[in-house]
This record gives C-alpha cells, sequence and structure tokens, in this order.
C-alpha cells in the first residue's frame, strides 16, 4: 500500500502576508487591494517605478509609491516577490525596538 500525503490545510507565508497587508491597507487608508493592485504594486517594484528607500533584511525592502493619490511605503518581500505589508508616509522603517525591562512592571 502506498503511503498518503496526510493533506493539512495550512496556508503558505505568501498568502498570510498579502493578507495581512489586506488588514493594514484598509486600515491605513481606506481601500483593500486586490489582486491586481498587488500585482501592480509587484510590477511597479521590479521595473523601477517604486523608490527604493530601506533595504531592512536580505529579503525585506521598503519602497515609497504613490498609488492614485496615496503615498505610501510598499514593505516588499524579494524571497517570495510580494508586498508584506503597507506603510503610511510618517511610519519610519529604520525605527529600532526598544526592549523594555519588565522588571519595571514588578
Amino acid at each position: 500500500m502506498r503511503n498518503k500525503r496526510k493533506q493539512t490545510n495550512k496556508v503558505d507565508k505568501s498568502v498570510n502576508q498579502k493578507i495581512h497587508c489586506k488588514k493594514r491597507c484598509l486600515e491605513r487608508f481606506g481601500f483593500e487591494p486586490n489582486r491586481h493592485t498587488f500585482r501592480e504594486w509587484v510590477e511597479a517594484i521590479q521595473n523601477g517605478k517604486a523608490k527604493p528607500i530601506y533595504k531592512q533584511s536580505q529579503r525585506v525592502t521598503i519602497f515609497d509609491y504613490n498609488h492614485y493619490g496615496h503615498k505610501m511605503r510598499l514593505v516588499y518581500d524579494n524571497k517570495r516577490k510580494v508586498v508584506c505589508t503597507t506603510l503610511t508616509q510618517d511610519m519610519d522603517p529604520r525605527q529600532e525596538v526598544v526592549e523594555q525591562d519588565w522588571l519595571d512592571f514588578l
């Protein structure tokens, strides 16, 4: 008998990144991007129409982009070729994470 591969209902990371991006775009800009919008953003990044402003890691780069009057920052995953999330212009991608001393809360 053959071993059947167990099917799971897990969603891969690129799909989760798109879901996250849709939520943040709706929250920050008031519209929910569809598949055509995602394709437009990726093509703009790959064709040099979006301005790179910061390389966060080997995998993630942040771009400035003007989407029909909405000035936004697109966080792009180079490995998966997908926009992870959108940021407003006033959100600084270089912002350092400040570690809190948990003993202060006790």
